[in-house]
């Protein structure tokens, strides 16, 4: 298949390898009804990146200026986020009555239903309380049931499941001793309450966690849809390449969270002591995740092509796979505080605030840019593409060493009460995202849009490192929110 501007560039004159259309079909450069697809766009990435993070960590009651607002801003950001949402799926069912449809059976269209239909339901079951509560002329809070959006405001003593000031009353005032029963049963009843809101936590933690990931999905699944990329067979290239993607850029965020202090008080700080007093620890989330690509890399490399006889550049992506799987399993291991134990000398010091690095997460990030950046495409453009982001990656691997160096020299870091945060993580988090971003770009139906628009990989470079630092922006915004809903 040869292009108008092939000519040009003639080393792309064969797209065979990569599509059978001689022409993306795309809602990008669609003229018709663009206001309504721009409109459409905006309204959902308000709705996924504004008000969702709202909805899920509202401001707690005791930041506010005044009581009576908060009884309405959580409603008020409901009601906001399903407005949104359904404005946004009006614009979408707009469009696709003015313009052809270039993607049919698209997964963003069913999902994206399912998803609002979700939102719509769980939105409104948070107003049951209320609704009851105004029903039966009683407090907005009812003695028996305390809802869950307001468990913290009660255990920061801000008010009691009664309406009062819970630090103001004291256990000789509550029902449960005015009562001639055992006080075995009021200790089994406490228990039973107990456990129920361990149990509404766990539900709301598992609530928050798969709107975060079927939103983030859909994103992805919107963007694939605008750029009319992975049509028939050619999905399981974009699955493999945007999953193994997603990774890292998890692995990003996760690297800037914990600079900016957000998992200080989970004890993950960067001179947090190893004392085996913690669930986990910030090395095993990060080996975790190496181990999570490993695993999956293994399964994603011969996915859509299972019958066909393995080559020799399957053996090389599930090498790659194979390394970070054994890298990641060796981290966790390290991370172990039984194989600390076990290896400890009795005579040893037991000294915990001491530095503990894992160089694991390092040492996988490097020889993944290393061999991308050597990894051989079919074409010029796919090649230069995947050494970009594994040049990225190298870049984070340095400035990771950086960050070790630097807590190594200043062995009285882990003496400070206050959480360290080396400037040098912001810069991995920056190049892992990026990195991350480029990455999803390297996909085959990615590269043949850009070649096939005469897009030049400065462009794909200039546009990664611009999105990358939207995201970080966009995480110091949850960073607030997380921070006043606590």
């Amino acid at each position: 298949m040869t292009h108008a501007h092939n000519t040009t560039h003639p080393i792309f004159a064969d797209w065979t390898t990569f599509s059978t259309a001689d022409k993306p079909a795309s809602y990008i450069f669609q003229s018709d009804a663009r206001g309504v697809l721009i409109a459409h766009v905006l309204c959902m990435l308000a709705a996924a990146l504004l008000l969702l993070p709202l909805v899920l960590f509202p401001p707690a009651t005791k930041r506010l200026p005044s009581r009576w607002p908060a009884r309405f801003l959580r409603p008020a950001l409901h009601i906001a986020l399903c407005l949104s949402l359904i404005i946004g799926v009006a614009f979408a069912s707009i469009h696709r009555q003015a313009t052809e449809d270039l993607y049919q059976h698209a997964l963003h269209r069913t999902f994206g239903f399912a998803l609002v239909l979700y939102v719509l339901v769980t939105s409104s079951l948070s107003f049951v309380p209320q609704v009851k509560a105004l029903l039966d002329k009683q407090a907005p809070v009812d003695a028996d049931f305390v809802p869950l959006s307001q468990l913290d405001d009660m255990q920061a003593g801000d008010v009691s499941p009664t309406g009062s000031f819970a630090s103001g009353q004291s256990q000789e005032t509550l029902p449960c001793f005015e009562s001639d029963g055992p006080q075995g049963d009021c200790h089994a009843a406490a228990t039973y309450t107990t456990l129920q809101q361990r149990a509404a936590r766990l539900v709301e933690n598992f609530h928050k966690v798969f709107l975060v990931v079927t939103f983030y999905a859909q994103i992805l699944l919107g963007l694939a849809t605008l750029g009319g990329l992975f049509r028939g067979h050619e999905i399981y290239n974009g699955l493999a390449h945007w999953i193994k993607a997603s990774v890292f850029f998890i692995f990003g965020l996760w690297v800037f969270l914990r600079y900016l202090g957000i998992t200080a008080s989970s004890g993950m700080a960067w001179n947090a002591p190893h004392n085996g007093t913690r669930l986990l620890t910030a090395e095993q989330i990060e080996c975790g995740l190496i181990f999570t690509y490993g695993v999956l890399n293994l399964f994603l490399e011969r996915l859509g092509h299972t019958k066909e006889p393995i080559s020799h550049t399957d053996i090389q992506h599930m090498s790659i796979a194979l390394l970070y799987a054994c890298a990641g399993g060796v981290g966790l291991l390290l991370e172990s505080q039984l194989l600390r134990r076990l290896t400890l000398s009795p005579h040893s010091s037991r000294d915990t605030r001491r530095p503990v690095l894992n160089i694991m997460p390092l040492l996988v990030t490097f020889f993944t840019g290393l061999l991308m950046s050597q990894h051989h495409q079919d074409t010029e453009l796919a090649s230069t593409v995947h050494a970009i982001w594994g040049y990225f990656f190298c870049i984070a691997s340095v400035f990771r060493l950086l960050t070790y160096l630097s807590i190594f020299a200043r062995p009285d870091i882990m003496q400070d009460t206050m959480p360290s945060r080396p400037p040098t993580e912001a810069l991995v988090a920056f190049s892992l995202v990026a990195g991350a971003l480029v990455f999803m770009a390297s996909s085959r139906d990615a590269v043949q849009s850009i070649e096939y628009y005469d897009v030049h990989t400065f462009f794909v470079v200039s546009l990664a490192a611009a999105a990358s630092l939207c995201v970080i922006v966009w995480t110091c915004f949850l960073t607030v929110i997380m921070h006043l809903s606590t």
